[in-house]
């Protein structure tokens, strides 16, 4: 018995010996892919903020342009007012109208 309690000792102590073997393998293998991960964090975070300029700048220039389309051409700009809102009012009634069944005994 006292062969085969040496051959499980030993083979435990290789079995430990990889698990820590790995567990150093792994940590350093972070070590190295966390500097990776902030950079590219980095590039996506200025991607985004490049994004989000850009966005405001169409918008701003949109602004722009409209308001000098109303200072321009008043009367159109109102009847084109007038007509979505018109539409938008047709819309949601027809979006909140009741649905099925008969409706005329309501």
């Amino acid at each position: 018995m006292s062969s085969e309690h040496a051959s499980f000792s030993q083979a435990a102590a290789q079995v430990t010996d990889a698990l820590v073997d790995g567990a150093a393998r792994i940590a350093n293998g972070g070590a190295r892919v966390r500097p990776a991960l902030h950079e590219l964090a980095g590039g996506i975070e200025d991607l985004a903020h490049e994004g989000l300029d850009a966005a405001r700048e169409r918008a701003r220039s949109a602004r722009l342009a409209g308001a000098s389309y109303i200072r321009e051409q008043p009367l159109p700009s109102l009847l084109l007012a007038a007509s979505a809102g018109a539409a938008l009012v047709l819309i949601g009634g027809w979006l909140l109208r009741p649905r099925g069944g008969d409706h005329r005994d309501r």
